[in-house]
């Protein structure tokens, strides 16, 4: 990550080292209930897997050290969205 580039900038400029309470704030306003800030790296993951950019890019993408941090989480979100879909299905 860029030295300049804040992600959740605070109004002096300077970066937000805790965002507990701006979190809960945007979850609410957005109707978000058990929703983590650790899940928008999943679906990142996902967004990436879905368009088969490589294992490789993706990890360096999430800033993983090693190719196995990178593979458990993907196998991890492929076993998830597996269950849904079956979930989906026995709704039907």
């Amino acid at each position: 990550m860029s030295a300049g580039l804040l992600f959740f900038p605070g109004r002096n400029g300077q970066p937000i080292t805790d965002i507990k309470r701006s979190w809960a704030t945007i979850c609410k306003r957005a109707g978000l209930q058990d929703f983590r800030k650790h899940d928008l790296r999943h679906s990142f993951a996902s967004l990436l897997i879905n368009e088969a950019l490589g294992l490789p890019a993706i990890g360096q993408l999430l800033g993983h050290s090693r190719r196995e941090t990178t593979d458990s989480h993907l196998a991890l979100e492929t076993t998830r969205a597996a269950t849904e879909k079956v979930g989906r299905l026995i709704k039907m």
